[in-house]
């Protein structure tokens, strides 16, 4: 089994003690400024005048979107043993909430991907409100799409990604951020949320001795707080997943995504199944799944409720294996607890 490879999206990284200013355009979020430091997440505010992001994100430019290429370990990754995990510290969990609009609806239909084989989402319930896509703008204004999801926070309007989908390979953060939650073949049915401000454990990316910087997929995890739209945070309007932080087990779940060869990118698809270990011991959760890239992001759900779609995320699908189709997601620890709690202050 080769070295897990990151989703699709647009690689992130950390600036660690430096001030960074992001790229932009007449029609990007322009990021104002983000501070890093040693013993904290990173963090960028998006300027309020710049909401034109949802508008700049019509149907057929979210059909056209791409997931970026997957991008192969560097040496520096593959030196990480399963003995240097992400520290941790008491569980903390969340419980899902139900929209405040009106009850969640289920759909018919069994429940059939298991192992390696994706297969559509179609029992509708709370997750199919939840999850959605994530587009965005990458270094020279490079168009990617990625995958997200809602999760329940104290105001209301908190969702997880990816930290590849947040940051650049040359330290900027990517910009136009827009989460159309329960997205389907180009149509936004609870609208399209602009990204207010954005979260990366300040772990995730550093320079190294060369001045070269280095990424650490431990820590491949992101939060965006999203602005509301007609005066309704997302939480009120599509609900959220609960969320479970420092959790010892390793438990049967189900994998959620936007995969480019699942429908081409246009139906929330999912896989299910029990855990497989990272041979390298870089991500400690794993599951035989076929999805690739545009799935980056996806929620990794604990004690899901088929019925009611709802679940506990435990992780998001950050990385995989091309040959023997394993996905990869990072540990929710106590730096990836931090830069949620931050999100849930800004």
């Amino acid at each position: 089994m080769g070295s897990p490879r990151l989703m699709g999206g647009v690689t992130a990284v950390a600036v660690l003690g430096t001030v960074v200013s992001g790229c932009s355009s007449a029609t990007s979020a322009r990021p104002q400024s983000a501070t890093v430091t040693r013993s904290g997440p990173a963090a960028v505010q998006y300027a309020d005048d710049d909401a034109k992001a949802a508008a700049y994100w019509t149907p057929e430019r979210m059909k056209a979107a791409k997931p970026l290429a997957d991008e192969a370990g560097s040496a520096a990754e593959r030196t990480l043993s399963a003995t240097a995990q992400p520290k941790g510290g008491a569980p903390v969990t969340l419980d899902p909430v139900l929209p405040s609009a009106a009850a969640t609806r289920t759909t018919s239909g069994g429940v059939s991907a298991a192992g390696k084989k994706q297969a559509t989402w179609k029992r509708g319930g709370l997750v199919a409100k939840t999850a959605g896509k994530l587009f965005g703008k990458g270094d020279g204004g490079s168009g990617f799409v990625a995958s997200a999801n809602v999760v329940t926070s104290k105001d209301g309007d908190v969702a997880l990604t990816v930290a590849h989908a947040l940051r650049t390979p040359t330290g900027k953060w990517t910009t136009n951020l827009v989460f159309v939650p329960g997205y389907k073949n180009g149509k936004a049915p609870y609208g399209k949320f602009a990204v207010r401000r954005a979260f990366v454990p300040g772990e995730y990316m550093k320079k190294d001795s060369a001045g070269k910087w280095v990424k650490d997929r431990r820590y491949d995890f992101g939060a965006i707080v999203l602005k509301p739209l007609k005066n309704r945070k997302i939480q009120s309007v599509v609900g959220g997943q609960g969320i479970a932080f420092n959790t010892p087990d390793r438990p049967t779940g189900y994998l959620f995504g936007y995969p480019a060869n699942g429908n081409k990118g246009q139906t929330l698809q999912y896989c299910s199944g029990a855990q497989v270990t990272d041979p390298t011991g870089v991500m400690p959760h794993g599951m035989a799944c076929d999805m690739n890239g545009g799935s980056s992001g996806g929620p990794w759900l604990k004690k899901f409720n088929v019925t009611k779609g709802s679940g506990y995320q435990i992780s998001v699908h950050a990385a995989h294996t091309p040959k023997s189709l394993i996905s990869y997601g990072p540990y929710f620890g106590a730096s990836v607890l931090a830069t949620f709690r931050a999100a849930e202050k800004a």
